[in-house]
C-alpha cells in the first residue's frame, strides 16, 4: 500500500522537474500605435514616438516630431513635415533621452552580424520586453517581410536593398511580434495599429542583410527620471534646431545649449515660425489613439 504514495512522489518531483522545459517562453507589452504618414513623418520618428509615448505618456506628439526633424523647406522630400537629412542618428535618440528622464540604450551589436552577436542581440530584445520596454529595431530588411517582398521584387529589388524601422513589442517561441509604422501608409491595413509576426529565421535574415552600421540596429528608452518641465524642453528644442540648421556641431548637445545667452536673431525666429506651422498641422488632427478608435 505504501508503494502508491511513493510513486506519486515520484511523478509530482518528475512533473516538477520537467514543468520549466513545458512553459513557452514570451511577453508581450501593450503601447499606443503611431503611423508615419506618406511623405511626411517616416517610419523613425513614428517608432521613436511609440518608446516615448510609451514611456512618457503625457509627452505631445507633435513635440516628439518637432524634436527630432524640423518642418522646414529643406526635407530631403518637398513639402514634407520631417527631414531625415537634419537627424543625427545616436545623438539624436540621446537628446530625446534627456529631455524625457530617459536612459538611451543603442545596439552595442552594430555592423556584426556573427552568431555570437546575433544571439546576444536577441536575447537583449527578450530581456528588455520581460521588463515590459518595447524595442525599435532599425535596419530591418523589408525583402523578408511576405507583405513587402512582393512590391520590392515587382519593383526589381532584393535583399539589402531596402530597410525600414519596426517597434517590437513581443516574442513568442517561435519569432517576434511588432508594430509596422509604415502599414497604414503602406496599405497593409487600414488601422495600423496590428501586431504581426516574424519567425526568427527570418528575423535574423532581416536585421543582418543590410550593409555597414544598420546591421543587428536596435533603440530602447529606459525610464530613469521624470522629464524636465515643458518649457525647458522647448527652449532646447528650438535651440537645438537651429543648431542643426546652421550646420553647428558643437550646438547639438543640451549641455551647450543651456549655456547660450543674447538676442534672438532672424534664423530663431524663422525656426519658430516652421515649429508652429508643424504644431498647427498636427493639431488638425485627431491623436494617433483617437484615429484608431
Amino acid at each position: 500500500m505504501r508503494t502508491v504514495p511513493l510513486l506519486l512522489a515520484l511523478l509530482l518531483v518528475l512533473v516538477v522537474a520537467l514543468l520549466p522545459c513545458c512553459v513557452e517562453e514570451g511577453a508581450m507589452v501593450q503601447i499606443e500605435y503611431v503611423p508615419q504618414s506618406d511623405q511626411a513623418i517616416d517610419c523613425g520618428i513614428a517608432g521613436i514616438a511609440m518608446l516615448i509615448k510609451h514611456a512618457c505618456p503625457e509627452v505631445g506628439y507633435g513635440e516628439i516630431v518637432s524634436s527630432l526633424a524640423m518642418p522646414c523647406t529643406c526635407s530631403y522630400i518637398p513639402g514634407s513635415l520631417a527631414s531625415q537629412a537634419t537627424w543625427l542618428w545616436d545623438e539624436d535618440y540621446a537628446f530625446q533621452a534627456s529631455l524625457y528622464g530617459l536612459e538611451y540604450v543603442p545596439s552595442p551589436h552594430q555592423g556584426n552580424a556573427t552568431d555570437e552577436h546575433y544571439e546576444e542581440y536577441l536575447q537583449e530584445i527578450k530581456n528588455s520586453l520581460d521588463r515590459g520596454v518595447p524595442v525599435m529595431v532599425g535596419g530591418w530588411d523589408l525583402y523578408y517581410d511576405e507583405f513587402y517582398l512582393d512590391r520590392l521584387e515587382g519593383w526589381g529589388m532584393g535583399p539589402g536593398q531596402a530597410g525600414h524601422n519596426i517597434v517590437v513589442v513581443g516574442y513568442d517561441g517561435e519569432g517576434i511580434h511588432y508594430l509596422d509604422p509604415g502599414a497604414v501608409a503602406n496599405q497593409r491595413d487600414e488601422v495600423g495599429n496590428v501586431t504581426y509576426f516574424q519567425r526568427y529565421d527570418d528575423f535574423r535574415l532581416a536585421v543582418t542583410s543590410l550593409p555597414g552600421p544598420g546591421t543587428l540596429h536596435y533603440c530602447i528608452y529606459e525610464k530613469t527620471d521624470e522629464p524636465l518641465p515643458g518649457d525647458e524642453r522647448s527652449g532646447l528644442i528650438r535651440e537645438r534646431n537651429l543648431a542643426k540648421f546652421h550646420g553647428d556641431p558643437e550646438g547639438h548637445t543640451i549641455r551647450s545649449m543651456q549655456r547660450r545667452t543674447g538676442t534672438r536673431s532672424s534664423g530663431q525666429r524663422a525656426l519658430r515660425r516652421c515649429a508652429r506651422i508643424l504644431n498647427q498641422t498636427i493639431s488638425l488632427r485627431s491623436s494617433p489613439r483617437e484615429r484608431l478608435t
